[in-house]
C-alpha cells in the first residue's frame, strides 16, 4: 500500500506541473534568408589591351538561389532596413569596385530582385562598401535576390590568370527604427575559381588570291556599272564571343572620289586596263578605303566571312589589259 501511494503522488506532481507550464509565444515580426553563398566558378576571354576601367560582361554564381523572407506577425505595417555589406574597402579611385588576388582584376557586383517588397534594381551599385534598402512589410512577403559580378580592369599588371578569391558580400536586417540588427545568410561567400585567357584570333591564310579572269569591256555599260563578280572568305579561328572588325587598306583609285574604288597595280603603264577599278564588298555593299567594319561575333571556334570582288568602270572609255589590285585586309577583334 505504501508504494502504491507513493506512485499515485508522483503522477499527480507531473500533471499538475504540465497544467500549469507556461506556453511559447507566437512567432514575432522578422526575417530569414535561405540559400546564397554564391561560388564565382567561370571562365573569362579578354583583349590584351583592355583599357583600365573597362569591365567585362557579368557573371552568374553558382549556388542555391538567395530568397529574404519577412512577416509581421501583428497587424501593423513595418519597414525592413535591409543592409548588403561587401566585405572589402573599394579599391582606389572606385566608389563600387572591390579587389581580388589578381592586382590587375577588381569585381563589381551587381544586385536585383524580382517584384517583391524591396525593389532592389540591375543598376544599383554597391558604393563605399554598404547599401541599405527600405522594404516596406505588410504581412508576409519574400524577395528572390539575383546577383552577378563584372571583372573591372584596375591597374597595367597582367591580366591573364586565375581569381581565387572575391570578397564576400554579407546581409543583415533589423526592423523599423529603433530595431537590433540581425544578420542573415551571406549573398556572396567570397570563393572564387575564375580563369581568364586572352583573347586571340589566327587567320587561316595571310594571303588570297581572287581570279576575276578575263572581262569583256561590252560588259560594262557605263561609269558605275560593274562586271566580272567573284566570292571569296576570309577564314579565322577565334576565341568565341569575339567582335571581328575589319578595315580595308589600299590605293584609292585616282579617277573617281569614291573611297571603295581601289587603283590597279601599275595604273598607267603600259599594258595595264584604264578606265576600271577593284572594289571589295561585304553584304553587298562595298567597303570604304581605312573605314572600319563589324562583320560579325564568333560562336564557333571556326569562322567564316564571306565578301566579294569586282570591277567597277570609272571612265566613259575602257582600255584593255591587265587589271591586278593589291589591297590589305586589317582584322581587330575584341
Amino acid at each position: 500500500m505504501f508504494k502504491t501511494y507513493q506512485k499515485f503522488i508522483f503522477l499527480a506532481l507531473v500533471v499538475i506541473f504540465s497544467f500549469f507550464h507556461p506556453l511559447k509565444a507566437h512567432a514575432e515580426t522578422g526575417c530569414s534568408s535561405q540559400g546564397g553563398s554564391y561560388m564565382l566558378y567561370n571562365s573569362a576571354f579578354i583583349a590584351r589591351d583592355m583599357p583600365i576601367g573597362q569591365s567585362t560582361q557579368a557573371f552568374s554564381g553558382y549556388g542555391s538561389t538567395y530568397n529574404l523572407i519577412c512577416s509581421a506577425s501583428d497587424a501593423k505595417e513595418h519597414d525592413v532596413y535591409f543592409k548588403i555589406t561587401i566585405d572589402a574597402t573599394p579599391v582606389d579611385g572606385y566608389t563600387d569596385v572591390y579587389p581580388t588576388n589578381m592586382p590587375a582584376m577588381g569585381v563589381r557586383f551587381n544586385f536585383r530582385t524580382g517584384a517583391g517588397f524591396c525593389g532592389i534594381k540591375l543598376t544599383d551599385k554597391i558604393e563605399n562598401s554598404s547599401r541599405v534598402y527600405t522594404c516596406h512589410l505588410s504581412g508576409s512577403s519574400q524577395d528572390e535576390i539575383q546577383s552577378s559580378v563584372e571583372l573591372v580592369r584596375i591597374a597595367d599588371d597582367d591580366i591573364e590568370g586565375m581569381i581565387q578569391k572575391i570578397p564576400a558580400v554579407k546581409t543583415s536586417y533589423h526592423i523599423d527604427s529603433n530595431g537590433t540588427e540581425t544578420p542573415l545568410n551571406n549573398i556572396w561567400s567570397g570563393q572564387a575559381n575564375l580563369s581568364i585567357s586572352l583573347n586571340s584570333c589566327s587567320l587561316a591564310a595571310h594571303s588570297i588570291a581572287i581570279p576575276l579572269g578575263d572581262v569583256s569591256d561590252s560588259s560594262f555599260t557605263g561609269v558605275g556599272s560593274t562586271s566580272g563578280a567573284k566570292a571569296f572568305s576570309l577564314k579565322l579561328s577565334c576565341n568565341m564571343g569575339l567582335n571581328v572588325h575589319v578595315a580595308l587598306d589600299g590605293k584609292q583609285n585616282a579617277d573617281t572620289s569614291d573611297t571603295s574604288v581601289l587603283a590597279l597595280t601599275e595604273a598607267g603603264e603600259d599594258g595595264t586596263a584604264g578606265g576600271i577599278g577593284v572594289q571589295i564588298l561585304f553584304n553587298d555593299t562595298p567597303l570604304k578605303l581605312s573605314e572600319d567594319i563589324l562583320v560579325g561575333t564568333t560562336d564557333t571556334f571556326n569562322e567564316t566571312y564571306n565578301f566579294m570582288a569586282q570591277y567597277i568602270q570609272t571612265k566613259p572609255t575602257i582600255d584593255g589589259g591587265t587589271a591586278d589590285t593589291t589591297a590589305t585586309f586589317n582584322v581587330t577583334y575584341q
